[in-house]
């Protein structure tokens, strides 16, 4: 299913309880949520193998379905009030988490209700903060290919990587490696900045994310190649 909508806008009385809002998360050194959906699709942007080694762990992609599977719910129970809506949602949800892959883990006798699905994706979505980003260096990705190719940057690679051997140690690991790409995105694209709030390009700052007062400046040999590419291109 693929459907967008804010998130924090499924509270449990759509989902059948009136026990009050979902999905209203936080965690150190993230704002808000939304804000954490914005760092993640950044970080993946011009990034498609970062966005392909972690997609069943990306926070948008959680997001996406959550807010298909209740939109489709709330849907078949206007339209559809006499039929058993909530079953044929429920059958979907567990036919994909016995398939393996899905953004929520199956449970045993499957899910029974709405509720609880509802609450398994605000768990996915949460704990999706804390687990492991996997980066290619060797990747064709933007960030791979320009680290690789900047000789001043190798410390920032090297923070980027170390990621790895520290995620034991690292809280919020997730969030931090897309800070880390998203940081280097919006360096490598500062048109992307008039898409940020202030208050997410100051998070997004090389002292913020990388401890250092400004990036390092870029080889020749980057512009050059990318240059010439464009001449090529006429």
């Amino acid at each position: 299913m693929a459907s967008r909508r804010s998130r924090g806008h499924w509270s449990e009385t759509e989902s059948g309880n009136d026990s009050g809002k979902a999905g209203e998360l936080s965690t150190s050194g993230c704002p808000s949520v939304n804000h954490y959906i914005a760092i993640n699709c950044l970080a993946c942007k011009e990034n498609l193998d970062y966005y392909t080694l972690n997609y069943n762990s990306s926070p948008y992609e959680i997001d996406a379905e959550q807010a298909a599977i209740m939109s489709t719910y709330l849907f078949l129970r206007k339209e559809f009030p006499d039929s058993q809506y909530e079953q044929l949602i429920l059958n979907y949800v567990n036919d994909r988490c016995a398939e393996g892959n899905y953004k929520i883990k199956p449970i045993k006798d499957g899910y029974k209700s709405i509720k609880d699905v509802n609450i398994a994706f605000n768990q996915a979505f949460e704990k999706s903060k804390f687990d492991e980003r996997f980066f290619d260096i060797q990747s064709s990705d933007e960030i791979s290919m320009f680290l690789k190719d900047n000789e001043n940057w190798l410390d920032i690679e090297r923070k980027i990587e170390k990621m790895n051997e520290l995620n034991e140690d690292v809280d919020a690991i997730g969030f931090k490696r897309d800070e880390m790409l998203a940081s280097v995105t919006l360096y490598l694209h500062p048109e992307y900045q008039n898409k940020l709030y202030a208050i997410q390009n100051d998070i997004l700052s090389p002292k913020n994310v990388f401890g250092i007062t400004s990036f390092p400046l870029r080889d020749d040999y980057y512009f050059e190649k990318y240059d010439n590419y464009d001449e090529e291109r006429g």
